[in-house]
């Protein structure tokens, strides 16, 4: 590899940490500009497979990534920067990577206290006492926190259909990346990504309220969110209900969107390693038990390069 030099310095980082966490957090940075040539992308292949621990590493500088969101320290960090730029400086002052810690942020990233947690390719179903039902999609993770008062929910990844029955003077409350879901009764199913949530009605209204302003979201609608912003639109109920028929419908969506969605049924993990390319346009329609041809048809619609690394991870750019 040559001599890329990183944007933080030797004494950000403890001195015990395994080598390929530092290498990893390098090339996650210059990942995340953007603008990686054709000469230091052939570096990192190589990287990637000199060892599966340099593969290993990296996925988990990404899952990281993602479960820092959450954490209010994190992002009031963000909101201060001026490049929407990965630095190990962003890591140490959102309380993640603490020293002597990387294990166990990476086990807390994945909310192991969660009253549930679906594997890959999982889909299950559940009752709650209240005669509310849940349909949780493959890798997603949900916390329930019932009162005599509320009932309380907490998606923090992955998707779930939710049929709420009304119950007097007791409103559902949903919480998702900041945001809080509110209503009496309704059917509906929500959805997590990086940079943006999804909520679709089916029967009913339920309300989002988010940082800057509360939205009502009627039946055969859908808001997607952030914490920053919110846009209401229509959308068709058999295409974004469809994982819970066994496929997976994307018309017209961010590529970020749909390898999501790929990545809570199929075996790999993918990760794109380019912010422009995770923002193209794509469509893609195909029954969940062929999930592991997703990737290939998505690189007929979308040009890309395609790389498997060690332990399960693929990676496009």
């Amino acid at each position: 590899m040559h001599n890329y030099q990183p944007d933080w310095t030797s004494d950000e980082i403890e001195a015990d940490a395994p080598p390929a966490l530092r290498q990893a957090l390098l090339w996650y940075e210059l990942n995340s500009t953007g603008s990686v040539s054709e000469e230091m992308r052939a570096d990192f292949e190589d990287w990637l497979m000199k060892d599966p621990q340099n593969a290993r590493a990296y996925s988990e500088i990404d899952a990281i990534w993602q479960g820092a969101r959450e954490l209010p320290q994190f992002v009031q960090t963000m909101k201060r920067q001026t490049r929407a730029r990965l630095t190990r400086r962003a890591f140490m002052a959102g309380g993640v990577l603490c020293s002597g810690a990387l294990a166990s942020q990476i086990w807390l990233a994945g909310h192991p206290f969660a009253d549930l947690r679906t594997a890959k390719g999982e889909l299950r179903h559940l009752l709650l006492d209240d005669g509310s039902r849940l349909e949780v999609a493959g890798r997603s993770t949900v916390s329930l926190n019932y009162t005599p008062d509320t009932r309380s929910i907490s998606l923090h990844r992955g998707e779930a259909w939710f049929d709420m029955k009304k119950a007097q003077d007791r409103p559902y409350l949903i919480d998702v990346d900041g945001a809080q879901v509110r209503g009496t009764a309704g059917q509906f199913t929500l959805e997590t990504g990086a940079s943006q949530n999804f909520l679709t009605v089916a029967q009913r209204e339920a309300t989002v309220a988010t940082a800057n302003e509360t939205v009502k979201v009627s039946s055969g609608q859908q808001l997607v969110f952030s914490r920053a912003a919110a846009r209401l639109v229509d959308v068709d109920l058999s295409a974004a209900l469809a994982w819970r028929q066994g496929r997976l419908v994307y018309v017209s969506q961010p590529l970020s969107r749909i390898v999501a969605g790929i990545n809570r049924w199929a075996e790999n993990q993918i990760i794109i390693l380019n912010n422009d390319l995770g923002q193209r346009s794509a469509t893609l329609i195909v029954d969940i038990n062929d999930i592991n041809q997703a990737l290939a048809n998505l690189q007929d619609a979308v040009p890309m390069r395609v790389f498997h690394a060690p332990g399960g991870m693929v990676f496009v750019s």
